[in-house]
């Protein structure tokens, strides 16, 4: 399987009238081959956060 120029974002509600963008992936491209496994870490350094 190859994935080319991915790209995902999310409109994060951020109060009454105002959202913001979350760019949970921009532009990646990768190839999977058969027996290969694919793994996503999120790492998340938000106020508060080590």
């Amino acid at each position: 399987m190859e994935i080319n120029n991915l790209t995902k974002h999310f409109n994060i509600s951020s109060g009454t009238f105002r959202t913001q963008q979350l760019n949970a992936v921009d532009n990646i491209s990768f190839r999977l081959f058969q027996g290969e496994t694919l793994g996503i870490v999120v790492v998340n350094h938000g106020v508060g956060n080590p």
